[in-house]
């Protein structure tokens, strides 16, 4: 395969990084913050839902629903950056299927598009450490809270009073976390596609029956895989030391095992819901975004 015709399969392939597609994530963010709020305080113990929507809008108001949102919008654009430019920069580095002989585009793609999503999730991982400490901080004691003026002074507060590796705890969790979510993806849809195979082609109702459910399936199967990882995560990241400067877990295993002692398998899904409106929604929303309203007016970035 020439050089030529090699670009523009990857060109085909991997498509053009467009600013219009970073506002879709920012409106999206913007817009399904409040359920990440709700999420994160759930897993702090306030609940349930419908008891705690009308306890924030009547003691907090509104704008506590948006609390931590310059964080989260920092998240979200230093892990798209930082995603984009390492995919780009693997799927040039890397080999490319090419007569049968090499992985082909498929796994090519799965693979680069995994990797990087993996470092951008890292990279970002202060800015989403920082954006659970200004959502949760009203719910400690009134003597531990920081009361965060913006995601900077959020991040000044915990590298100067922890430690700068206090930034990133946790983030072996959230890694873990995104191999579940992409594991109980793909695992739902295989399963999928192979009993669907046992199904006899001329009865529309029974696969009409096993595709709804499979969809549903494959909607719920990602945060169902990785709530629990996401649940230690929060725990780990809102920790504070005592006055002897000891964390109240050493690790994720320990908040593991301490948090399924005391609660039972069914603590670590505390706040599934939001948390569920936390993915998919916010997805299909900048996908609508992007293709639909901004795709007139997108400015494209050079390949």
């Amino acid at each position: 395969m020439g050089d030529d015709t090699l670009k523009n399969q990857r060109r085909r392939s991997y498509g053009r990084p467009s600013y219009s597609r970073e506002v879709a994530n920012a409106l999206a963010t913007t817009v399904f913050h409040p359920a990440q709020t709700i999420k994160v305080r759930m897993q702090l113990g306030q609940g349930p839902n419908f008891r705690l929507v009308t306890h924030m809008i009547k003691n907090e108001g509104i704008s506590s629903f948006y609390k931590g949102l310059s964080a989260a919008l920092l998240r979200q654009v230093t892990d798209s950056a930082v995603s984009r430019c390492s995919f780009k920069y693997l799927a040039r580095a890397s080999p490319v299927a090419d007569g049968g002989n090499e992985i082909s585009l498929r796994y090519h793609w799965l693979l680069c598009s995994t990797i990087s999503k993996t470092i951008g999730a890292i990279m970002a991982y202060p800015a989403d450490l920082a954006a659970t400490r200004m959502q949760g901080d009203t719910t400690l004691p009134s003597a531990l809270r920081r009361n965060y003026k913006n995601v900077f002074h959020a991040l000044y507060q915990a590298a100067s009073r922890e430690g700068i590796s206090a930034l990133w705890r946790g983030a072996g969790t959230n890694a873990l976390g995104f191999m579940a979510m992409r594991f109980g993806a793909l695992s739902s849809l295989e399963g999928f596609k192979i009993f669907r195979k046992h199904i006899p082609r001329d009865d529309g109702m029974l696969r009409y029956a096993y595709g709804s459910a499979g969809f549903l399936l494959y909607l719920v199967s990602p945060p169902a895989c990785s709530k629990p990882f996401d649940y230690v995560k929060t725990q780990l990241q809102m920790m504070q030391p005592d006055a002897n400067g000891r964390y109240p877990y050493a690790g994720a295993l320990d908040c593991a095992k301490k948090t399924f002692r005391l609660g039972g398998p069914l603590k670590f899904y505390s706040g599934f819901v939001p948390y569920f409106f936390t993915l998919l929604p916010p997805s299909l929303l900048s996908y609508m975004l992007s293709e639909r309203v901004f795709k007139g007016v997108e400015v494209s970035v050079s390949a």
